[in-house]
């Protein structure tokens, strides 16, 4: 009887989300003209707001879900108790900017226009300043706020958050005031960002889902645009997923700097598969050198109740490219610019585009020489991408299938596919780094070094947004005038700078093979440094490290060997990389970390310390299903996919020994974030230090294959003599772990 009574009242499957993506900054009446978009603090307090957006609602998280539980959690940087003063629904776009204001203590206003400020959004002025007016934030009632030693929590956000969900062509964020001082660590301090917390419920399936699949202009000549302010007609196509009429139509235009119209239409959609053509007119409004601005969204509403109201609009940007895309369904094409529009341009942030990328985009369906054509070949997102930054093949990959070699050595392989959604690797945020100091290197041994931490943003990589950007205004063509004159290197170790009287050789890759001579070679000193100058070029038209570099990319590759005793690796270098460095401010001399698995030891690679050992984990596995990770075989495997936060998998090697390299072969896809750490006989766990560390697997450019085509991430540091090794994922996801392998150094 208990348990038909519990069966009764059992609800829907209750499902999370952890987001971290977010823009964010403070205002500052006394700063009323000063951004803090870059600032790694959020400052609140009196005559002061926090502002804070989370662009994935709606678009990647939540849609046609009910929110059941929402908190904003801080992470905080100053002692004290903080005091919620209110809270509100932003009603408007806002831009977070680039800047910062209060850098070392000091109050520093930098000219902030088009960046949120206490005066302005950036896209116009607020309606009363530090977006206090009706017109800009909503309030939310009975928000709860909680101090616990590490962080603060914002409870009770759910209201404001289904309707950010449920619009998310109008999710603008929250504004939090607080009566007293406060700091919390903002979305640009690497992990200690504000996290939204959420626990969602299906909804109950509704007769009716619209959905919004084109919205494009008619009876235009997108070569000879017309004048800004000119009326343009445009069209969107609504589907009816549903199974009954969508009736009780409402369309809501709502174009940049101006109030929204809504006007109802007498007509109603026919079900699935149902579609109606709508047409309205929207002002031109177009910005050569800022896409982002000039935006208006369209949206459609119905009176008979939907589940889904996530897919009923669409913001387009007047400004931005227009796509004529091919192969593939409308819908998708939809939605892969809304997401390239709304979290991949602007949130791939650096150094030196601190707003992220400034390209956005629009599709129509009419050809035009304005246009760039995209023919979709799997994800439609990244063949936008490899359209906008026309970068050929050759420049995505150094290689079509094997790896060529040089002097008997194979080259380092080269992962095109590296898990995120642009089409080149390297996504971390320098903006720590200052430019006269090389980025550093994609290292396999981060563990030998004392490193600045950097944010993995896994969408654009620095060189995608150096290109898109340089294309702003421009004609759409690489920048091979950005490639600078010449290269810094310093070659590092797992130890740090390799022996003094290391070798240095540089070839550059032709047609898919190399030259029998290295184009540049050094030996190196103490500090494993080199300075490769440039070589004359008439393609360029200024000297450079690559020549006469053909602009087919054909040779716009560098293999940088590095050799020390009987050990030897390879670094490849792109020409993009350099580009980069120009970006940067590096002009003459481009500054390139090449870290290279070699040691001051050697190693002994016939012995494979962890195969027949005890393996134990954090789930308390029986030793007999964990013996397949050191069996010292490639072909059994664990499935690890729900594991949860705190997972680990340890090897005990049986005594102290010296660990010099660590290897994880996998039958599949690679963890994106790991530790290494080891701790000896007579230490606890609570006692281990990591040895090593991966951001980001997929896309580690020393990743390899076995002869059986397994993947293999291999690891080396300064040795450590220890007798336990431990595994802990960080990002988690479902992988097939076939072999952990670890070498000593000789004599270890």
């Amino acid at each position: 009887m208990l348990a038909a009574l519990f069966a009764v009242f059992v609800g829907p499957p209750v499902q999370s989300a952890s987001l971290t993506l977010a823009a964010d900054t403070y205002v500052d009446r006394k700063v009323e003209n000063g951004n803090a978009g870059r600032e790694p603090l959020l400052i609140g307090g009196i005559d002061k707001a926090i502002l804070v957006r989370y662009p994935e609602l709606g678009l990647n998280v939540g849609a046609g879900k009910r929110v059941k539980s929402a908190r904003l959690v801080f992470t905080v940087a100053r002692p004290g108790t903080p005091q919620i003063a209110s809270v509100g629904r932003l009603l408007r776009p806002w831009n977070e900017g680039g800047f910062r204001m209060d850098q070392f203590g000091a109050t520093n206003a930098p000219k902030s226009e088009g960046s949120a400020t206490w005066k302005s959004a950036g896209y116009g002025e607020w309606e009363r300043d530090g977006a206090a007016g009706r017109n800009d934030a909503e309030p939310v009632s009975n928000v709860l706020g909680g101090s616990q030693p590490e962080t603060y929590v914002l409870s009770g956000l759910e209201a404001a958050v289904q309707a950010m969900i449920d619009r998310p062509t109008e999710n603008f964020g929250l504004r939090l005031a607080f009566s007293n001082s406060v700091a919390f660590f903002s979305a640009d301090s690497v992990g200690s960002g504000p996290i939204l917390e959420l626990e969602f419920e299906d909804k109950a399936p509704s007769n009716v889902d619209l959905q919004v699949v084109a919205c494009y202009p008619l009876e235009i000549d997108l070569a000879n645009p017309p004048q800004n302010g000119a009326a343009v007609k445009w069209r969107a196509d609504v589907r009816n997923l549903g199974s009954v009429a969508a009736t009780g139509l409402k369309v809501t235009i709502a174009e940049e700097g101006a109030e929204a119209v809504a006007q109802a239409v007498d007509l109603d959609i026919p079900p699935s598969p149902g579609m109606r053509q709508f047409e309205f007119s929207a002002k031109w409004r177009r910005s050569i050198n800022d896409p982002a601005r000039g935006s208006f969204t369209f949206r459609i509403d119905c009176d008979n109740g939907e589940a889904n109201l996530s897919n009923n609009g669409v913001r387009v940007f007047q400004s931005g490219m227009p796509l004529l895309v091919s192969n593939a369904p409308e819908e998708d094409v939809l939605s892969a610019v809304f997401d390239l529009n709304e979290r991949v341009f602007p949130f791939s942030k650096f150094g030196a585009w601190p707003t992220g990328c400034v390209e956005r985009v629009f599709a129509i369906k009419f050809p035009t020489s304005a246009a760039k054509t995209v023919s979709v070949e799997g994800s439609v997102a990244r063949s936008i991408l490899k359209a906008l930054t026309s970068l050929p093949d050759s420049l995505l990959r150094p290689y079509a299938t094997d790896a060529p070699k040089v002097d008997g050595l194979t080259s380092a392989i080269w992962m095109s596919d590296v898990g995120q959604v642009g089409l080149l690797p390297d996504t971390r945020d320098d903006v720590l780094i200052p430019r006269a100091l090389a980025v550093p290197g994609r290292s396999t041994s981060p563990g030998g070094f004392a490193e600045i931490p950097m944010m993995e943003r896994r969408l654009l990589s620095r060189a995608e947004v150096t290109i898109l950007n340089a294309m702003i205004g421009k004609d759409r063509a690489l920048p091979w005038d950005m490639t600078s004159s010449a290269v810094f290197f310093r070659v590092f170790t797992g130890e740090g700078p390799p022996p003094a009287g290391t070798k240095l050789d540089v070839y550059q890759l032709i047609g898919g093979a190399f030259g029998s001579q290295p184009v540049f070679s050094a030996t190196l000193g103490a500090d494993g440094a080199a300075l490769m100058t440039g070589r004359p070029s008439t393609t360029i038209g200024k000297p450079n490290p690559f020549g006469d570099v053909s602009k087919d990319g054909s040779n716009g590759w560098l293999l940088a060997v590095v050799r020390s005793g009987e050990m030897a690796d390879t670094v490849w270098v792109p020409v993009w990389q350099l580009w980069e460095e120009y970006a940067r401010g590096n002009q003459a001399a481009a500054f390139v970390e090449l870290r290279v698995q070699l040691l001051n030891v050697d190693i002994d690679r016939s012995i494979n310390l962890a195969q027949g050992r005890l393996a134990s984990d954090a789930k308390g596995r029986f030793p007999a299903e964990l013996a397949v990770l050191t069996d010292g075989k490639n072909e059994t495997s664990l499935v690890l996919g729900e594991e949860g936060q705190g997972y680990w998998i340890d090897i005990d090697l049986g005594r102290d020994r010296s660990l010099a390299e660590v290897s994880l072969v996998f039958d599949g896809p690679v963890w994106r974030q790991f530790r290494i750490v080891t701790y000896k006989t007579a230490q606890s766990p609570s006692e281990a230090v990591v040895w090593s560390e991966e951001s980001n697997g997929p896309g580690n450019p020393k990743i390899g294959k076995t002869e059986d085509g397994k993947t293999v991430l291999s690891y080396m540091a300064r040795p450590v003599r220890s007798r336990y090794l431990r595994i802990v994922p960080i990002s988690r996801e479902a992988v097939r772990l076939a072999e952990i392998r670890v070498v000593p150094s000789s004599g270890g």
